[in-house]
């Protein structure tokens, strides 16, 4: 569960840096939401392989 949700918060970012709607907001969506994406994805493998 916590990887589909990583990758699906990745994925939004993906699609939020590269429609570029707000200018002033693209760090936070590039960097912020890239990096709690990864985490999650990271935390829901440590899980399956634990």
């Amino acid at each position: 569960m916590y990887m589909g949700i990583g990758a699906f918060i990745v994925f939004l970012s993906c699609v939020l840096t590269m429609l570029d709607i707000v200018p002033e907001l693209r760090g936070i969506a590039l960097y912020g939401l890239t990096s709690i994406g990864v985490g999650l994805a990271f935390l829901g493998a440590y899980y399956v392989f634990e």
